[in-house]
C-alpha cells in the first residue's frame, strides 16, 4: 500500500477511523520529494538497522524498509498499531513497538538536553532541505526541515577522555533546574568557591542552567575542571 499517496492515506485513515492527533504532534507526510530527500540523506545500506520514532501510518517506514535490513518503529498511539499492520503488511523486516519514546530508555540517555550535547559531540548536523507545511496532512502551523547528522572523524571534545566528559554532562543534567554552579557541587564534587573559579575560567556565568550551555562551553568547562585526556 502506498500511503505516500494522499488519496490512499485518506482512505486507510478513514477505514480505521483515525484522525491525526495534533496533541501528539502527528502530521502525515504526503510529499514524495521530501520523502526521497529524507531517505537519500540517511545514506543507508542493505546491512543497516534503523530506529524510527513516531512512524504514524508508515509512510517513511515503508521507504526505509525497502533499503535496509530492518526497521524498528516506536509508536505511542495505539490507534496506529492496527493501521500499521495493514500499511506495512508487505514489509517483513519491520518491527513495530507500542511505547512512548520519551519514556523508553532506548539509548541509556536520560535527558533530551543531554542527548543534544551527545549528538553534537559525535556528529555534525546539516540541513538537507526545508519542508513546507503543505507537505503534511494536516498541515502544521510551521515549516520543518530535514537534518542529516554526519559522524565526526573524532569527537568534538577530543583530546579529552570520552567517559569523564560525558559523565560530567550527564550528571549535571540530573540537576538541570539548578544553576550550573550548584550542579557542579552535587556531581563534580566541587565546593562553591572551586565551582565559581572553574566557571569563571571557562567564561560561564555561575547562574546559568545546564541546558543553556553550548557544546563548546561544556568542552571549555571540562578543560577548566581539568578532566583527563585520552
Amino acid at each position: 500500500m502506498d500511503v505516500a499517496d494522499p488519496r490512499a492515506l485518506r482512505d486507510v485513515l478513514r477505514r480505521h477511523g483515525v484522525r491525526a492527533a495534533t496533541s501528539l504532534g502527528q502530521r502525515f507526510l504526503v510529499d514524495r520529494a521530501v520523502l526521497a530527500a529524507i531517505v537519500d540523506a540517511a545514506d543507508l545500506s542493505p546491512t543497516d538497522d534503523v530506529l524510527e520514532i513516531g512512524p504514524g501510518p508508515g509512510v517513511l517506514t515503508a521507504a526505509l524498509a525497502a533499503r535496509v535490513r530492518s526497521v524498528t518503529a516506536v509508536e505511542v498511539d495505539p490507534r496506529m498499531i492496527a493501521l500499521l499492520e495493514e500499511t506495512l503488511a508487505d514489509h517483513k523486516n519491520v518491527r513495530v513497538v507500542q511505547a512512548d519514546a520519551l519514556k523508553v530508555d532506548l539509548l541509556g540517555i536520560r535527558e533530551r538536553g543531554y542527548l543534544s550535547v551527545f549528538t553534537q559531540s559525535f556528529a555534525e548536523p546539516r540541513i538537507v532541505r526545508r519542508v513546507p507545511a503543505r507537505a503534511f496532512r494536516p498541515a502544521p502551523r510551521v515549516d520543518s526541515a530535514v537534518v542529516a547528522l554526519r559522524t565526526r572523524p573524532r569527537p568534538a571534545f577530543a583530546p579529552l577522555a570520552q567517559e569523564p566528559f560525558l559523565r560530567l554532562v550527564s550528571d549535571a543534567f540530573r540537576h538541570r533546574r539548578k544553576q550550573v554552579r550548584s550542579a557542579l557541587g552535587h556531581e563534580a564534587g566541587l565546593d562553591r568557591e572551586r565551582a565559581t573559579a572553574v566557571l569563571a575560567a571557562a567564561g560561564i556565568a555561575p547562574d546559568r542552567r545546564p541546558e543553556t550551555l553550548s557544546l563548546d562551553e561544556w568542552i571549555g568547562l571540562a578543560h577548566a575542571i581539568g578532566l583527563p585526556e585520552q
